[in-house]
């Protein structure tokens, strides 16, 4: 599941580039070493998502939502 390609990617605007994030450890490896907004509530919880998904006790497709609420959050969200 943790690798698993979400059916649609996820597209976030960064200064100077948009990244293109395709699974939930693509979106875990963004949390944790390329985040450069502010962490709020909806980056927890993203980030808390995927490591679940990566323990197997939540799916690719909820952690990809968790991941869509965070770049809300962070108004970093280009295209879903």
């Amino acid at each position: 599941m943790f690798q698993t390609a979400w059916r649609k990617p996820i597209f976030v605007r960064l200064p100077g580039k948009t990244l293109l994030v395709r699974t939930p450890a693509e979106a875990t490896d963004f949390l944790v070493d390329g985040w450069p907004f502010s962490p709020g509530e909806a980056y927890e919880k993203a980030l808390d998502a995927c490591q679940s998904c990566f323990d197997g006790h939540t799916t690719a497709e909820e952690a990809r939502a968790a991941f869509i609420a965070a770049c809300r959050e962070a108004n970093a969200l280009v295209n879903i």
